[in-house]
């Protein structure tokens, strides 16, 4: 078999099956044919059914190099002369289709694509697989890109704000818009601590393997047409958005994909207000295929809107920071009359302060939060303040006792000061207690009555000490037979004597004598 001089040249095409009527899509950069021992492995190559599901599809964009030894077929950075480590033969077969093919020690190989079951799984219909030498569907149309037929590529958006359409696009050829109405951007400077992007439109033919942004005319591919060029002009040095290839999961050794991390990177999206950013994307796994993408430092905001230079530069002159004063109060009182203090441009408008503390929160920490309210600078840094809830302070007070010299202590008696909110002894964690260094024993004098050892979530304690006043008992001489004494105790109420008539010859002391406290001198 001989190539014909009617094969392909050097160009864009999109190739398609003509059994199966599927196009081929290259999803991955790793494939294998060892003709050998007849093994291939072409799960990099895709097909796929239904020309609206290619129309945007950079893998689907086939660049055919005509090589000393046969074609080398290139797509989003791939090469089946690098993947599979031949180079494709084509055989015109004079009836609008080719062969393709490679040979090895008299071995031959075609591409084919894999027959579906359709009636039994519609799915396998749109999608299927490239494989070898099925004679019934090895037939394949090559046909060039061309703007005014079918064949075009056209870019459908998939982000809509307030007032236009985009795409986040990266792909291997070089380009420039053939529909009016379109505009590419990239990314010179993400500000991470003012949640910007800025970008920088690229003008005339768009480089190969730059990632960018495309804003579309329409929401329809066919009103966003590109025109596909061979230009090796370079990308700009300064792009700071990043490209992905692929995104293929679950296909075993062909898995080629690029993990999201929600907290370091952020993808083309809609912000809160309907403006272009790039967000934070919850539940997103992989970043997609033929898309770009920047990367931001951790605590980088949600949102990182996407303004121009001019747009920044008149942010920056306008930006103001509002900040919060910190406060402190104590437990049960009223919160204070918050304020701020601004720094930078002249402020214009009136920012909102706001804290869910109230006079029944417990001692701690909470913030003051501050909001633009009716603020209008282009750019508001915000900056909270703390209020801090110290606790209470309950006076403890212990009344004054008194006693006679030998009696038991009394029971003391505390009163307390400075409950908030209406409560009572019964927010106590720890009751606090009196003592006193006075025993039955001690002399009359006075002595302190300390209190200590209260324990509360929201108060302090303020401890006022007392006064145990130990008082003498006034002295009982001539006590005689006659009185009638009995029985004689001491002030612990155990018996000393029994039955006596006298106190002559007793010690010099207190005793309790027919329920008399009296004195021996």
């Amino acid at each position: 078999m001989t190539a014909s001089a009617q094969l392909p040249a050097d160009g864009f095409y999109r190739v398609q099956n003509q059994k199966t009527e599927r196009y081929i899509s290259i999803i991955d950069n790793r494939g294998s044919v060892n003709l050998e021992t007849t093994d291939a492995d072409l799960g990099a190559l895709r097909t796929v059914m239904d020309f609206s599901r290619v129309v945007s599809d950079p893998g689907s964009i086939i660049y055919l190099r005509n090589l000393s030894n046969g074609y080398d077929l290139q797509a989003q950075g791939a090469s089946t002369n690098v993947i599979v480590g031949y180079q494709l033969r084509l055989l015109d077969l004079k009836n609008g289709t080719y062969a393709a093919y490679a040979s090895s020690h008299g071995l031959t190989k075609y591409l084919s694509d894999a027959i579906p079951s359709w009636m039994m799984d519609p799915e396998e219909k749109i999608y299927g697989t490239v494989v070898t030498n099925s004679a019934e569907s090895r037939y394949w149309y090559i046909k060039p890109v061309k703007n005014a037929d079918e064949c075009y590529f056209g870019i459908t958006p998939d982000v809509t704000t307030s007032d236009a359409f985009y795409k986040s696009f990266y792909a291997s050829f070089a380009f420039s818009f053939l529909s009016s109405g379109m505009n590419a951007y990239y990314v010179t400077k993400v500000d991470n601590n003012r949640g910007l992007v800025v970008i920088k439109e690229l003008t005339g033919t768009i480089p190969a393997s730059t990632p960018i942004i495309v804003k579309c005319s329409s929401t329809k591919a066919a009103n966003n047409k590109l025109n596909l060029s061979a230009s090796t002009a370079a990308a700009p040095s300064d792009n700071m958005l990043k490209g992905v290839y692929f995104c293929n999961p679950d296909a075993g050794k062909h898995t080629n994909v690029l993990n999201y991390s929600a907290t370091t990177m952020r993808v083309l999206g809609r912000a809160a207000d309907g403006s272009l950013a790039f967000v934070k994307q919850s539940g997103l796994k992989y970043v997609a295929a033929n898309s770009s993408y920047i990367t931001v430092s951790v605590g980088a905001p949600d949102e990182m809107k996407v303004v121009t230079q001019a747009q920044y530069d008149k942010l920056l002159a306008e930006e103001v920071t509002v900040t919060a004063r910190s406060y402190s109060r104590a437990y049960g009182e009223a919160n204070p009359t918050f304020a701020f203090d601004t720094k930078g441009a002249a402020l214009q408008g009136q920012p909102s302060l706001a804290c869910t503390a109230t006079a029944i929160s417990p001692v701690g920490s909470y913030p003051i939060t501050v909001s633009k309210g009716s603020v209008s600078n282009g750019l508001t840094k915000l900056v909270n303040g703390v209020l801090t809830i110290t606790p209470a302070t309950l006076t403890v007070t212990v009344a004054d006792a008194e006693r006679e010299q030998g009696a038991e202590n009394p029971p003391f008696i505390l009163t307390y000061d400075g409950f908030k909110n209406g409560e009572t002894e019964s927010v106590l964690i720890m009751q606090p207690s009196a003592v006193t260094t006075a025993s039955a024993d001690s002399p009359a004098g006075v002595y302190d009555i300390t209190v200590s050892g209260g324990k509360a979530q929201n108060y302090s304690f303020n401890y006022v000490s007392g006064k145990l006043t130990v008082t003498m008992v006034n002295a009982v001489s001539g006590v005689s037979a006659e009185a009638g004494v009995s029985d004689v105790y001491d002030l612990c109420g155990r018996k000393i004597l029994s039955r006596v008539s006298s106190l002559s010859g007793l010690p010099k002391g207190v005793y309790v004598v027919n329920g008399r406290k009296v004195i021996v001198k």
